[in-house]
């Protein structure tokens, strides 16, 4: 874990992660700005989402024919180009133009979408397979951590700076990125320099064909799924009427559930971080335990009207959600050959974007019809099938 390339790997994308939230910050400002229109905000989520589902799809033929860091460094180049368009048509008068901001958005989101499968089917390459668990669980840890303080400290520098200027700052993160993207040496995978016609939708389907043909990597991303649709509950609609309905407390403590979910996150990173070890030759053990935990926490979350004891269920969910998807990922990354690991997160990142997107709709319409405990209960319900199927399937979701 210790490699240059590891290095340059983290602090890179941890500096990206940082642009991309301070991006999405001042652009809401922005839109809010020239439309005044909470239907314009809320369509920034969906157009990302739908352009990472359908940049995974396509995905599996950029990664044929590019090297991952190569992919990598495309990709942070590309987002750091477009953003700097996006700053200076709107800088020109442009924000009022909003097909041209959408179509930048989309194409940054694009991008992005890319640079998600590259990035963790190069960590096999990087770090010796005895520190697999350590190196998700340090990268996770640090992705949390820019989450949890990325929107606050965007929220403060848009008011001391000025959202336009939020956004160069935000394009210059990017280009640093890319410059410390492109010092990656990865060994080189064998890859195709060309493809004819009549191959090209095989390749589209390879990492789904591997998914599905292999027992472990099947079982894996049904877990997956189901956790995916469940964790759905989770985001800002729903836990802004669970704290006006079931907590009837003030916004502020909107942030602080929100604030305790990722310092959760952060606590289970570093945990597989110093019990790295620990936690491989236990793999099964976490997982059963995580997969119970995060429907007890999801369960007490939504029975108490408690605050307090909301924000320690929503902690803990957090934390047992993180040392669970560190071993499932691991998992991934020991089960599938390396020539096809971009691939399969090619693949799944599309799924999982597709299934939360459906599910974030779907919880939607359950809370208009009832009340919020129940759809909390009903992603408790649906966690407690994932813990059995994760202990039927046990033996096949560790290495």
């Amino acid at each position: 874990m210790k490699t240059a390339n590891f290095r340059y790997l983290w602090i890179g994308q941890t500096i990206a992660n940082a642009g991309d939230i301070f991006y999405a910050v001042g652009l809401i400002a922005l839109l809010y700005e020239a439309t005044g229109s909470a239907f314009y905000l809320a369509a920034v989520p969906f157009a990302i989402t739908a352009s990472k589902f359908s940049s995974g799809l396509a995905a599996p033929l950029l990664l044929d024919r590019w090297k991952l860091d190569g992919v990598l460094v495309f990709s942070q180049a590309g987002k750091t180009l477009f953003l700097l368009l996006l700053a200076l048509g709107i800088t020109s008068g442009q924000s009022g133009n909003l097909l041209f901001m959408f179509l930048c958005i989309i194409i940054i989101s694009i991008l992005d979408g890319w640079a998600a499968p590259a990035k963790n089917a190069m960590l096999p390459g990087l770090v010796p397979s005895d520190d697999l668990v350590k190196a998700n669980s340090f990268t996770a840890s640090m992705d949390q951590s820019v989450q949890l303080g990325g929107w606050a400290a965007g929220g403060v520098l848009a008011a001391l700076i000025g959202s336009m200027s939020l956004i160069w700052m935000s394009a210059g993160l990017y280009a640093f990125s890319t410059i410390l993207l492109k010092r990656i040496k990865l060994q080189p995978i064998p890859i195709e320099s060309s493809l004819k016609e009549e191959e090209i939708w095989s390749r589209l389907k390879e990492g789904w064909i591997r998914i599905w043909k292999s027992p472990s990597l099947r079982a894996i991303h049904f877990i997956l799924l189901l956790e995916t649709a469940a964790g759905a509950v989770w985001i800002a609609a729903i836990l802004y009427v669970y704290v006006k309905d079931q907590l009837q407390m003030g916004e502020e403590w909107w942030g602080y559930i929100n604030a305790s979910f990722f310092a959760g996150l952060i606590a289970g990173g570093l945990l597989g971080v110093r019990y790295a070890s620990w936690i491989d030759r236990n793999s099964r053990k976490v997982l059963i335990t995580g997969a119970f935990g995060v429907s007890a926490a999801a369960f007490t979350f939504g029975i108490t009207a408690v605050p307090w004891l909301a924000l320690a269920a929503s902690a803990f969910f957090g934390m047992m959600e993180q040392l669970k998807n560190v071993c499932l990922q691991t998992a991934v990354q020991r089960f599938t050959p390396a020539a096809l690991l971009s691939k399969v997160y090619s693949a799944q990142s599309s799924m999982l974007a597709l299934t939360f997107g459906l599910g974030s709709l779907a919880v939607g319409a359950a809370a208009e019809k009832l009340p919020i405990y129940l759809v909390f209960m009903l992603s408790s319900g649906i966690l407690l099938l994932s813990a059995g199927y994760t202990i039927l399937r046990k033996n096949r979701l560790s290495s």
